[in-house]
């Protein structure tokens, strides 16, 4: 996806194509939902975060499928941390308001940012940006941004909603799995006549 941002001039103006976008969100958030859900041999659930959803940890193949990179700063709830304490793992601009305060973190923590990329994407603007990395992070802990229809008139009010409460600071707001986010985006695309199609 990183490659895609650099390589497309006219992202910065207006955002990717709406089926593009469309497209990497869905799989996103599909393949997050699988991630999630995976259990142990016994059967109980090894709540996965992955913890550093990023555009140069998406992966979009020749035939279009979407695939999330990088599980390495991924962890299970069952496994020990071996990072040191207040160490953050991951980019702090895809960050969620939990992970950046070293919080406790579940799967709802990558589905924020599923609406950090969502945003970016559709709109071609950073959602987090300041001069420092002291700015930043003071955005991220408080979820201060300009909703989409701010940056970008026009902008969808239904897809807004999608991404907003992908972007609620408090988790208990959020989707609670990313099914959910594939579903509302596949009925935006269905309601609007577009085609989430192969980049």
């Amino acid at each position: 996806l990183l490659s895609i941002l650099r390589r497309d001039v006219s992202w910065a103006r207006q955002g990717l194509p709406l089926e593009a976008a469309l497209s990497i969100g869905m799989g996103l958030a599909a393949g997050l939902h699988y991630a999630h859900g995976k259990t142990a041999s016994d059967g109980s659930p090894l709540h996965i975060v992955h913890r550093d959803v990023s555009p140069a940890n998406v992966m979009v193949s020749r035939d279009g499928g979407v695939k999330l990179l990088d599980f390495g700063v991924a962890r299970a709830a069952s496994r020990q941390s071996i990072t040191k304490s207040g160490t953050l793992k991951g980019k702090l601009r895809y960050m969620s308001p939990e992970q950046a305060t070293s919080g406790p973190l579940d799967g709802r923590s990558d589905l924020f940012a599923v609406g950090i990329l969502l945003y970016e994407m559709t709109t071609g603007h950073r959602l987090f940006d300041a001069k420092s990395d002291l700015g930043v992070a003071r955005k991220v802990a408080d979820a201060d941004f300009a909703p989409p229809s701010f940056v970008r008139p026009g902008y969808p009010p239904a897809l807004e909603h999608v991404v907003l409460k992908c972007l609620e600071r408090l988790p208990e707001h959020r989707y609670e799995n990313g099914r959910e986010i594939q579903q509302e985006l596949e009925g935006f695309a269905f309601d609007h006549q577009v085609k989430a199609t192969p980049l």
